[in-house]
């Protein structure tokens, strides 16, 4: 293709022709402009409400960040638990008021570090643990019920994970309640991009909906997007 038929008058045309209609993703359409006759019929107090109220269209908050700062976080994860509880206890000093961890290979697959399939990728790209002394060894000294801890990167593993997080929380007398953080739970993208013979679609799915159900119940402030 020469310049010239980059800059044709049909080329030109239809960069810049107006787009006729928009939809969501959902197929929703989209009007281009829209004003108080929209909302005519619309109960502000039942569909809209002020920020901090049911149904939440406005925000969580009342005030907003004016009231309450986002979370400040830096993900890490390289080494083993010691290694990571280091520099948890450096960035929560520094400021961050939220950690994430990322998860290694082997702990994304479920498999123990000392098995052969583990052999080079310990620690690697994210924590390694596989018990629950792994666990308190990368949290010791880290004030769980003050914190936002979000692991990332355990797919099917992540109902193990998490058991590890709360039983560390027990240990330390901790009410589970009060604790705030993620966990990432992703069946497509563990299916594709993790391994299908560790994160099969099925059990993926069961996973998340277990830890939502469990969550929902005993950790209120916990998030299990899935």
């Amino acid at each position: 293709m020469e310049i010239k038929d980059i800059f044709s008058e049909a080329a030109v045309g239809v960069y810049y022709e107006k787009v006729r209609s928009t939809a969501t993703r959902s197929g929703f359409p989209v009007k281009e402009i829209y004003t108080p006759d929209d909302i005519r019929n619309i109960n502000y107090g039942t569909d809209i409400a002020d920020a901090g109220k049911y149904p939440f269209t406005r925000g969580i908050h009342p005030d907003m960040y004016r009231g309450r700062l986002w979370t400040i976080r830096q993900g890490w994860g390289f080494g083993m638990p010691r290694d990571i509880n280091e520099q948890l206890k450096y960035l929560f000093q520094q400021g961050n008021t939220g950690l994430t961890i990322f998860v290694d290979n082997p702990t994304t697959a479920g498999i123990d570090p000392d098995h052969p399939l583990a052999e080079g990728e310990v620690g690697r790209v994210g924590a390694s643990f596989c018990s629950v002394e792994d666990m308190e060894e990368m949290l010791e000294g880290i004030p769980l019920d003050r914190v936002s801890l979000t692991l990332l990167g355990q797919s099917c593993a992540a109902r193990i994970t998490l058991a590890l997080y709360v039983a560390t929380a027990q240990r330390k007398g901790l009410d589970i309640s009060r604790l705030r953080g993620t966990s990432h739970v992703d069946p497509l993208h563990s299916h594709y991009c993790r391994g299908k013979e560790f994160n099969p679609i099925d059990l993926g799915v069961n996973t998340v909906v277990d830890m939502m159900e469990y969550t929902a119940k005993n950790m209120p402030l916990w998030n299990t997007p899935g």
